[in-house]
């Protein structure tokens, strides 16, 4: 026997027969039917005192099994179904019996098959990891019914028939290839720098390929936007530092969620709450750090500067935009950069202040110390998202990838180090150690990228050692 054979049965117990039942049972099994699976080497041996006849073919046929009930034997007719391997599920030997639903009856059967030599009890998903292991399933099609077990909204069952289609995993090889890439002309930085052939990757360059990595995941799924994931519009409040923006965000809670301060850069983090803007209506809002022009080279604004980054990020995915200015003057260089730009609501933010020259008539004024227009806001929201009807804010998350909780966990981790290798940009080590890390986050989905194959991009790339 091969050492991957008895591997298998040590992880998996292939060499056993299982048993299991297979369907649920009833409150009281009134007009029900109870299916009882076993896959395994003795399934037909084994049952010969027990089952009468057994089938010797593939077939279904009606028959009867004994048990024993106080010393005194009783007889209950079944219907008996006979796989024959490899053309099964599993690919073994398999027999499925099927009886009345009554729970006691039931487990009197499960029990007296137990008590068989060589059966055992099934553990949860042995079934399928067996037909994954005899290659009648893939990796895929396995993890498609876990999710379609698991699925409890129409969006579960759309995202397990995803994985079905192997789209998650398709998506998944395309950003760890480009996540390889760039660890490679890091890794190339790093190993062969002394190599006349060798140009390693820039600072700016990585930069851009890694936001424009983190951007592309984050259009393609529904990571990281529980709104979308549930149907729920989501209003981003935009604009300068110290614009009112948190003051705006709390007010419109009723609640202190945002640390609002007259020092600017305040805001760091991406805050999310649920609002209900008007009767019936419910939103994601979202207060996100102020926009500001930074310095790129000086290092001080690098935090300032991850803090602007998540705020673009967050505003790919608005379907309202508040963009709010003290001032009232908009200017151009502030715009909210979103395509459509009857989505942007102009708020006109510390009315209490005195007029500035060049105010736009067109903003509506609000103070959020005193709630004065905070009625109107709340109406504006509720238009522009009426407005968009059918083909609004639910199309604009149509194409989105929704992902099984396990494949949504590994992309969020993989976000994460992403982010990381972001802020070390300009540390070719860091950024590496961050970017291998993401990598292993992907491999839920792809399977590992050794550091073989990364150094195998880098000479497929360049003539290294002539």
């Amino acid at each position: 026997m091969s050492a991957l054979r008895s591997q298998r049965e040590n992880a998996f117990g292939e060499g056993m027969t299982i048993v299991a039942l297979a369907t649920t049972l009833g409150a009281h099994g009134a007009g029900q039917r109870a299916l009882i699976r076993l896959s395994g080497p003795v399934v037909i041996q084994g049952l010969a005192g027990i089952i009468d006849p057994v089938p010797s073919h593939r077939c279904a046929c009606a028959t009867t099994l004994t048990l024993s009930n106080a010393g005194a034997p009783f007889v209950i007719p079944v219907l008996v179904m006979r796989g024959v391997a490899p053309h099964t599920y599993t690919g073994q030997e398999t027999l499925e019996i099927l009886l009345p639903a009554q729970p006691h009856l039931v487990q009197m059967v499960l029990q007296r098959l137990m008590d068989l030599p060589g059966i055992r009890a099934a553990l949860p998903g042995e079934f399928a990891a067996r037909a994954f292991l005899a290659g009648k399933l893939s990796l895929d099609q396995a993890q498609h019914i876990a999710a379609l077990i698991s699925a409890a909204r129409d969006e579960d069952l759309f995202a397990a028939d995803l994985v079905r289609q192997g789209e998650p995993g398709q998506r998944a090889v395309q950003w760890a290839q480009e996540i390889a890439e760039v660890l490679a002309l890091i890794e190339a930085g790093i190993d062969f720098a002394d190599q006349d052939d060798v140009v390693a990757i820039s600072v700016q360059e990585r930069e851009s390929r890694l936001r424009a990595l983190l951007m592309q995941i984050e259009h393609q799924t529904d990571v990281g936007d529980d709104a979308a994931r549930s149907g729920l519009a989501r209003v981003v409040l935009w604009g300068a530092p110290n614009a009112g923006k948190s003051t705006l965000f709390n007010a419109l809670l009723g609640k202190t969620r945002a640390v609002a301060s007259p020092l600017a850069g305040t805001t760091r983090d991406v805050l999310e709450e649920e609002w209900e803007p008007a009767l019936g209506d419910h939103v994601t809002l979202v207060d996100v750090a102020g926009i500001a022009e930074i310095d790129p080279r000086d290092d001080g604004d690098a935090l300032t500067a991850a803090a602007q980054e998540a705020a673009r990020r967050a505003l790919t995915g608005a379907d309202v935009v508040l963009w709010c200015d003290p001032t009232g003057c908009f200017s151009t260089s502030g715009r909210p950069p979103v395509d459509d730009r009857d989505r942007v609501l102009k708020i006109r933010t510390m009315a209490d202040l005195p007029h500035a020259t060049g105010e736009s008539r067109h903003a509506l004024a609000v103070c959020a110390l005193d709630g004065w227009h905070l009625d109107l806001v709340a109406k504006g929201v509720h238009e522009l998202i009426a407005s968009q009807g059918d083909s609004g804010f639910e199309s604009r998350h149509a194409a989105q990838l929704r992902l099984v909780p396990r494949h949504r966990a590994a992309v969020k981790n993989t976000v994460r180090r992403l982010n990381e290798a972001l802020a070390a940009a300009h540390s070719d080590e860091v950024c590496a150690t961050a970017l291998r890390q993401a990598l292993n986050a992907l491999g839920e989905m792809t399977g590992h990228i050794s550091a073989d194959e990364v150094l195998g991009r880098v000479f497929a790339r360049f003539c290294i050692g002539k």
